[in-house]
């Protein structure tokens, strides 16, 4: 497996444990967009731009200003 599909694994295991929560703490957020850069990196923009779409759609505060900020620059880059 390559780089990116290592960091990529390991950003969604995190989203993973996270996800159940009812209160998502920031590190949940930080993995979605880890999850949608990494995705970027691979040329798969496609799925990066869902990742951060859905993650902006279910939870529009993403976690706090910063984060949200990285999401909107994000979906602004990938043309969404």
């Amino acid at each position: 497996a390559s780089k990116q599909e290592l960091a990529l694994k390991q950003w969604s295991d995190i989203a993973n444990k996270l996800r159940t929560s009812k209160a998502k703490p920031p590190q949940y957020f930080e993995a979605r967009y880890g999850m949608a850069t990494v995705n970027q990196l691979m040329k798969k923009n496609d799925a990066a731009l869902q990742i951060a779409k859905s993650t902006m759609a279910l939870h529009p505060d993403c976690g706090g200003p910063a984060i949200k900020q990285k999401f909107v620059d994000l979906v602004k880059e990938l043309g969404g």
